[in-house]
């Protein structure tokens, strides 16, 4: 996806920090291998390293606009949210707008969609670029689509609630895993139709929709859940399987929302999450998708 639309995305520095070194890896560039090896040895207590994340500052940002700029067209920056709570990265993209020179500031359109993954939101963007859509026409799109259409879905266990806590423990404070099991949380099934506020999506992405005995056992009660929120015509596009280490797990996962009646427009994306795999456990898998309606 990315080699393809090379001509239509730029991106910002991201970081994970390995507590050993203190040394940022900029997660754009970290190759297969490296997350290979730092995901295999997180798997094991004996050799995990603690990972914090960090944000790219304001100029560091401002540099990856004006190269996004010098392609001649206006420039459309997706973010998840401005929110400290979730992360400086939305603050530090407004500030370095801000320290544009006025030409280059008329030029930039800021989209927040709210929620956790920006992953639906750039696939849209860059279908929109493609039908020769406007950034405004654009931004419609995306913004009908997380009022209405997008949802979520994702399993914890006990090792990943873990790995949460120590990331933003404010977030997860409340929440209590059993080791083997699998919480099931994502967004409740279906089309908002009067929409849903900016600040109450995040928090759905933890919302918890069930629980399963073993991985499988959540897989078949995630699928089924899906299915039976959805109404007659309804199918699901832009599927999203993101995993960490595992993607035959997703590949899993994809043949129980086919095994449950689902029917889904277009070809599913099962990916890496890249070296943001080292903040997962082994074999997680994260679901993203649109409800299209008849």
């Amino acid at each position: 996806v990315l080699s393809a639309n090379d001509s239509l995305l730029c991106s910002f520095p991201v970081f994970v920090v390995p507590a050993d070194t203190g040394e940022p890896i900029d997660a754009r560039y970290a190759t297969d291998t490296e997350v290979l090896i730092a995901c295999n040895q997180n798997r094991h207590p004996s050799t995990a390293i603690k990972y914090t994340t960090a944000a790219s500052n304001p100029m560091q940002i401002k540099i990856e606009l004006l190269a996004a700029l010098l392609k001649g067209k206006p420039v459309l920056v997706v973010i998840f949210s401005t929110d400290k709570k979730y992360s400086a990265f939305g603050r530090n993209v407004l500030a370095a707008v801000e320290m544009l020179d006025p030409g280059h500031k008329s030029r930039v359109k800021i989209f927040v969609h709210g929620w956790g993954n920006d992953g639906m939101f750039l696939m849209e963007a860059i279908n929109c670029a493609r039908a020769g859509k406007t950034i405004e026409e654009a931004i419609a799109v995306c913004s009908d689509i997380g009022n209405r259409t997008f949802g979520s879905l994702n399993f914890m266990t006990a090792a990943t609630l873990q790995k949460l806590k120590a990331l933003r423990p404010a977030m997860f404070g409340g929440i209590e895993i059993e080791d083997g099991q699998y919480r099931i949380n994502g967004t409740p099934v279906g089309v908002r139709p009067n929409g849903i506020a900016l600040g109450k999506r995040m928090p759905l992405f933890f919302n918890q929709l069930g629980m399963g005995d073993s991985m499988l056992d959540a897989f078949e009660k995630a699928a089924k859940d899906i299915k039976s929120g959805l109404e007659s015509g309804q199918k699901l596009s832009t599927v999203m399987l993101q995993c960490t280490g595992r993607p035959d797990y997703g590949h899993l996962f994809l043949k129980k929302l086919e095994e449950a009646g689902i029917e889904i427009v277009g070809t599913p994306y099962v990916f890496s999450n890249g070296i943001f795999g080292v903040l997962n456990e082994w074999g997680s898998v994260n679901l993203i998708y649109k409800i299209v309606e008849e």
